[in-house]
């Protein structure tokens, strides 16, 4: 008979039967079943199954995949025509330009997707000792994931309710915001303590109590080893970004960090469960349905073509491009232009012929490789995202790579704000290597129905050698060399992991942009007059926040807008913009594939 995670429903305005419906969908496993009476440990799962803690949400992705989202804003990705971004040129009216939709559940998310954590207290309070023995555990990793949630909201809105937050039965339903700063402190002070019990309340467990964490825990299994490995992580992201403007603070917790060894060597990932169908996640439709977007940014694949000569040539071009982009139709990787006039006339003479075929002298446009790669692959001008890759896979989820753990502490040795035991240069190989080893491992899971031996050569392509790698790593490591002083350096270190996590954590992307003013975003040609740079600093609060809590919103409400810093930007970059200063580079701006009549004619 098989069995499910059990999510007993009682509180019942906390768990619907909805809510335990969609999780036994979802999470269906033929080992796991929890006894009634363990309500904690079903609690735990509950809340970890919602989307944006570590697995994407639909909806926020096809927000952010519009122009108006983190995803084109980042230029991760980019359409192409000029008609999409009429509402992007008046950069003085930024509000009229961005949709808050895709973020307005990161202000919700700490206190309501982890809102069960005060249930789990009154529930735990009132076991005996035994019981209690076998459920602190589950307590414990709930803040965690409570505090995760929490970082990101402060990232995106500054202010936020956080230590009023979940004090509902104490009768406070109206939550004061918190200062950010003081927010990260307690973020951060409290990860280094949960780090501290995890390894004895797992140890607490009793047989059965083991048996039920191991396959109640849908994020590491019962692993308590790979639970601390996450907090340091996080810790250590956390402590890096106030660096620049709390920097004795971070030391102190760097120090203790390096000092605990408790940092992750391997990737920590999560077992894939929400896989719909042998195509993908449903998260993932967020990017088939904004198919139109998908084409490659030329900001990003410009620091991956080392030669510019839009081909990979191994020993010379990063190892990850076949692995994260699909070829055109001649076999190169082209962009998308960030010069729209280009787009516009090839899409308005389409219009003009009354037709959107898969053909027209040759062009196509449309990056619809799900229902048509064979067009695709015939046709099509620019190259997008590769589909076995990034869409149709079912890949573990990441809570958190290598890589990046290894370009935390690259920054951490460049500005000397703690011992790590090696160079910075040598962190940033090791993230390379890291990286492209975690991007062919997470292709190999996709099994597409659309792989065949014709293409499988670009949508599976095979992972490169250890000596192409090292090699590839050795020229990151070379340009760090030669970049100028801590900002060209910097440069180097925010580039890799732009590249290492581009679509997937677009988020860090975003934060680290605002924070660092890495990586350089091109500025887009609008038309022959009219540049576009906004710059993007927060997002305005939920509509419903200066009804809902108008008292303490009020305290906050000159805050409310797109341009006030988030408070771990450093004062020195507060007037620094995170664009590039000119149209110079051809490579961003090129007008191949051209006009309809410089498209090779195919029949």
């Amino acid at each position: 008979m098989r069995k499910y995670i059990f999510i007993l429903p009682i509180i019942g305005f906390f768990l619907t039967m909805g809510c335990q419906d969609t999780l036994e969908e979802d999470f269906q496993n033929p080992n796991v079943y929890t006894p009634e009476h363990n309500v904690p440990s079903g609690l735990f799962s509950s809340m970890f199954s919602r989307t944006r803690t570590f697995k994407n949400d639909y909806g926020e992705f096809w927000w952010h995949a519009n122009t108006g989202g983190v995803l084109a804003h980042t230029h991760l990705i980019i359409r192409h025509l000029r008609t999409s971004y009429g509402w992007y040129k008046d950069v003085m009216d930024i509000p009229s330009m961005y949709t808050t939709v895709g973020t307005d559940a990161y202000y919700y998310g700490h206190n309501g997707d982890f809102k069960e954590i005060a249930v789990m207290e009154q529930l735990i309070n009132g076991m005996s000792e035994a019981e209690k023995k076998d459920n602190e555990i589950y307590l414990t990793l709930s803040r965690i994931g409570r505090d995760f949630r929490a970082s990101k909201a402060v990232d995106y809105f500054n202010h936020v309710p956080y230590s009023e937050g979940l004090k509902g039965t104490e009768g406070v339903f109206f939550p004061k915001f918190d200062d950010p700063s003081e927010i990260y402190h307690s973020i951060i002070d409290n990860l280094g303590q949960y780090a501290s019990v995890i390894k004895a309340q797992a140890d607490q467990l009793s047989p059965s109590g083991k048996a039920v964490f191991a396959q109640q825990d849908i994020i590491f299994q019962g692993d308590a080893d790979k639970w601390i490995q996450f907090a340091q992580a996080l810790r250590l992201r956390l402590a890096v970004r106030i660096s620049g403007v709390d920097p004795d603070f971070a030391k102190k917790v760097i120090s203790e960090i390096m000092q605990s060894n408790q940092l992750p060597s391997e990737d920590l990932l999560i077992p894939n469960n929400l896989w719909v169908s042998k195509k993908r996640d449903h998260w993932k439709r967020g990017l088939m349905e904004r198919d139109y977007l998908d084409f490659i940014s030329p900001t990003l694949l410009y620091k991956m073509d080392k030669d510019k000569d839009h081909l990979y040539t191994e020993g010379v071009d990063d190892p990850r491009i076949p692995v994260l982009f699909l070829p055109n139709r001649d076999k190169m990787y082209m962009p998308a232009s960030l010069d729209f006039e280009v787009g516009q006339q090839i899409y308005d003479s389409v219009r003009a012929d009354n037709t959107r075929k898969h053909k027209f002298k040759g062009a196509y446009f449309y990056s619809n490789y799900f229902k048509d790669l064979d067009n695709y692959m015939k046709y099509n001008a620019y190259s997008v995202y590769n589909p076995a890759t990034m869409v149709n896979n079912q890949e573990p989820w990441r809570a958190f790579t290598a890589a990046e753990v290894e370009l935390l502490l690259a920054e951490v040795a460049l500005k000397n704000l703690g011992g790590t035991g090696k160079s910075a240069r040598q962190h940033v190989e090791d993230a390379v290597k890291y990286s492209i080893k975690y991007w062919y491992h997470a292709n190999s899971f996709s099994d597409w129905d659309k792989i065949n031996d014709t293409n499988r050569s670009y949508l599976k392509p095979e992972a490169p050698s250890a000596a192409v790698t090292d090699q590839f790593a050795k020229k990151i490591g070379e340009e760090y060399d030669l970049a100028q002083g801590e900002d060209g350096k910097m440069g180097v270190i925010i580039g890799q992991k732009y590249v290492h996590l581009n679509i997937h954590d677009y988020f860090e992307i975003f934060s680290e942009l605002r924070r660092t003013r890495h990586p350089k975003i091109p500025l887009i040609k609008f038309d022959k007059n009219t540049t576009l740079n906004p710059v993007i600093e927060r997002y305005p609060y939920p509509g419903s926040v200066a009804s809902t809590n108008r008292d303490n919103y009020l305290e906050v409400q000159s805050q409310d807008n797109f341009t006030t810093h988030i408070f771990w930007v450093p004062s020195g970059l507060k007037s620094v913009k995170y664009y590039m200063d000119s149209f110079d580079d051809d490579y961003l701006y090129t007008e191949y594939p051209g006009v309809p009549g410089s498209f090779k004619t195919t029949e």
